[in-house]
């Protein structure tokens, strides 16, 4: 799969949560997620009804973020890499097309002994947030990829990525604790379907006025077991 990011789409294949005894079907319905290896946990909400806005997505020149990143196995108990991911939206560029100006986010992944760097194209706006490529496979005129819909409730649905068959889901609200704090959040899941024996679900947890709050991918096989996994928790949001 591609990056699933603004992606966070964090060049270490990034980021999967979910279900943490494998990838099976995501469930609208599902109430409380916590897991013993990562330091977050998760608790959906029902006070307030939130609704997905472009406010969930601060994208000012200059800001910035920074994530502990951890890399597990399939057995979701010791991590095998540990590390830091730092995301700031750096500028613009032009798009090929020599009208559309999209913003530079630099994603920069520091996993020892792993350390890469991306630069991602996108143009957001109070409907959408939409991808045009990035650093490793040159910029693009049209949209890639489609990050956010706004405004979304939980349930809706739209495509990520039509050449990948990648779906999101706004799926709920939930109560965030990471290093850097708690955060009423709402998540959005993205689904690669099985190819070349392997699917891929990234959930992300959306805090208002901060962005991306967590971030897990899972990456499974044919039986849907997981193979391995990355979780980014937010440590720090400048400014």
């Amino acid at each position: 799969m591609k990056k699933l990011f603004w992606g966070l789409a964090l060049i270490v294949t990034v980021s999967f949560i979910g279900i943490m005894s494998g990838c099976g079907a995501v469930s609208s319905s599902e109430t409380t997620t916590s897991t013993s290896a990562a330091t977050t946990t998760t608790t959906a909400t029902t006070t307030t009804l939130l609704t997905l806005t472009a406010e969930y997505f601060p994208n000012t020149n200059g800001n910035n973020w920074t994530y502990k990143a951890t890399l597990y196995d399939s057995a979701w108990t010791t991590p095998t890499l540990e590390g830091t991911a730092e995301v700031v939206f750096n500028g613009t560029r032009v798009l090929p097309d020599g009208i559309k100006i999209a913003q530079v986010l630099i994603n920069t992944s520091n996993i020892p002994p792993m350390l890469s760097t991306m630069e991602t194209y996108l143009i957001a706006t109070n409907s959408e947030v939409k991808e045009y490529g990035d650093s490793a496979f040159s910029p693009t005129s049209e949209a890639s990829q489609v990050d956010l819909v706004f405004p979304s409730v939980a349930g809706d649905k739209w495509i990520f990525s039509p050449s990948s068959g990648i779906t999101s889901e706004a799926l709920s609200q939930e109560s965030v604790t990471v290093p850097a704090g708690t955060y009423d959040c709402f998540k959005v899941t993205f689904i690669q379907p099985a190819s070349f024996g392997s699917s891929n679900i990234d959930s992300r947890w959306y805090a208002k006025n901060v962005g991306i709050v967590k971030q897990i991918k899972m990456n499974c096989d044919a039986s849907g077991e997981v193979i391995n996994s990355q979780t980014l928790e937010l440590r720090s949001k400048n400014p």
